[in-house]
């Protein structure tokens, strides 16, 4: 009889783990996949291992960061990129703008807020995940909200207003309304006229060469090369935009840098609102080509990005807080300029 249970305790213990490996290659096999269509929640991307809210994601996602980020209300960012196994990501022939992707490839973004930055220990809250597919002819997009469990998040067509409340590193506590995006408002910034009606703005070479801030502390675009998600890469072939957060910098190399992350997706040849203001805030254009010296056009960057008024403040969204560290900064730039 021992003999029996224990057969039977072995039998059930290997049943356990083969499900698991089940499992575990089903996820595997799913990851594998090409993606076509972006689904409505963002768990059947398959992203994170654990809790979503630890933010760990799994080896197929591959996370990055650019040189600079657009400032969004002082929340903290995730990116992801996901890259079909296989297949790989091509650098430009020619100047430092977005390289060509292979199909089934995914870049995401997860905004957040430490509820505490303080104390990392008492948590965050997830707010938004951008998500962007290309399927091999085109990209498509889609922002998912958070829900209070923080297990799952929603595709949301027409924008949602979240509350968050969050302590800076400073003990000043805040508390207002995180807009996400609308479908219309996101095509609006990721539009480039010339080049296609929907692509990703900060996946750029002059945006990502530079040495990752995580092991190992190699130049990120030869890292992703390494990973098999890139071909062979000569980083030195790309230009860098300047951190303007790097106070080594000058003043006009960082306030340049600056608007270039925040404005130049939209004030620049291709962007939407060029046709408006013929503004080219790109880092990598002289500052005559910039516009940025026309009549009465500093005193016009400065008053969109200091308004409140939803009709005229820059950015159009996320414009809770000004982001008043850089807007002086940028202000001080532009009253050395004739």
């Amino acid at each position: 009889m021992r003999s029996f249970k224990m057969s039977f305790a072995t039998a059930i213990l290997m049943l356990v783990i083969a499900i698991n490996l089940a499992s575990c290659k089903q996820k595997e096999d799913d990851l594998k996949m090409e993606i076509k269509v972006l689904p409505d929640t963002l768990s059947k991307l398959n992203i994170y291992e654990g809790a979503p809210s630890n933010l760990q994601n799994n080896s197929s996602y591959i996370e990055y960061e650019g040189i600079n980020n657009s400032y969004n209300d002082s929340c903290e960012k995730q990116d992801l990129i996901y890259v079909p196994v296989g297949k790989k990501i091509v650098p430009p022939a020619n100047g430092n703008g977005l390289p060509t992707f292979p199909s089934g490839t995914i870049l995401l973004k997860t905004f957040y807020y430490w509820k505490d930055k303080r104390n990392h220990s008492l948590g965050k809250q997830l707010v938004e995940t951008r998500v962007v597919l290309y399927d091999g002819e085109k990209w498509t997009g889609k922002a998912y909200a958070w829900d209070a469990s923080q297990n799952e998040a929603y595709f949301v067509l027409s924008g949602k207003s979240v509350p968050v409340s969050w302590i800076n590193e400073n003990g000043k506590a805040y508390k207002f309304d995180f807009k996400i995006a609308s479908e219309f408002q996101c095509r609006q910034c990721h539009t480039q006229k010339t080049l296609g009606t929907f692509l990703p703005i900060h996946f750029q070479m002059k945006n990502l060469n530079m040495t990752r801030p995580w092991a190992p502390a190699i130049n990120q675009l030869e890292f992703f090369s390494q990973k098999g998600i890139m071909s062979s890469v000569n980083s030195s072939s790309f230009l860098s935009v300047p951190a303007y957060s790097d106070t080594t910098q000058t003043v006009e190399k960082r306030v340049r840098g600056y608007l270039d992350t925040n404005c130049a997706h939209c004030h620049s040849p291709e962007g939407y609102a060029y046709d408006y203001s013929s503004l080219n805030l790109k880092f990598d254009v002289s500052l005559e080509e910039s516009h940025i010296l026309d009549p009465g056009m500093k005193a016009e960057i400065i008053s969109r990005m200091l308004s409140t008024d939803v009709k005229k403040r820059m950015p159009k969204i996320h414009s809770n807080l000004n982001d008043t560290k850089y807007i002086n900064l940028v202000e001080k730039y532009l009253n050395t300029l004739p």
